[in-house]
């Protein structure tokens, strides 16, 4: 978890503007981290990633938090900063960017709820933007999150119990 931060850093300078299946790649060393306790430090660097002047990176970021999100869950991945930091994708140029971030948010909706969610990125947004966000989270209902994937120490406890049910 201490050497993230930099591991991070250099997979959003050199990573993410490769090729699909080196971003794949680097999308799966990145749920790696995470599993490592690296959360963090990989919601920051993604983060940073945002502002890039070039879409192709802002996509692969998005793409590695969508997978972040979806596969360990709010328990895990930090989702408060990400929201603060999705309004300015919103009214991006590019329309991939504009498609990553929907789905995004309709993920975290999924973890955390509409009530934390719409509050924080309608109140830094245009009206037709927020209209649009608005029906978008209306759209996702009460479907709820399931972790897929686990952090090492998930995944010893998940381990322990099940000999301990298999012991038993």
């Amino acid at each position: 978890a201490k050497n993230a931060a930099p591991v991070c850093a250099a997979f959003v300078a050199k990573g993410l503007s490769g090729k699909p299946t080196t971003v794949k790649t680097l999308i799966e060393c990145c749920m790696h981290i995470i599993e490592l306790e690296g959360s963090e430090a990989l919601v920051e660097s993604m983060i940073k990633a945002f502002s890039n002047k070039v879409a192709k990176v802002v996509v692969a970021a998005l793409d590695t938090l969508l997978a972040a999100v979806s596969g360990f869950g709010s328990k895990v991945i930090q989702c408060k900063p990400i929201i603060k930091a999705l309004p300015p994708l919103f009214e991006n140029k590019d329309k991939n960017v504009r498609a990553k971030t929907k789905e995004l948010t309709v993920v975290l909706v999924q973890w955390i709820g509409a009530g934390v969610v719409r509050p924080m990125l309608v109140e830094k947004m245009r009206d037709t933007a927020q209209k649009e966000v608005d029906a978008m989270i209306e759209g996702v209902g009460d479907a709820k999150g399931k972790a897929t994937r686990f952090t090492r120490k998930e995944q010893a406890a998940i381990a322990e119990a099940e000999a301990a049910r298999a012991a038993a």
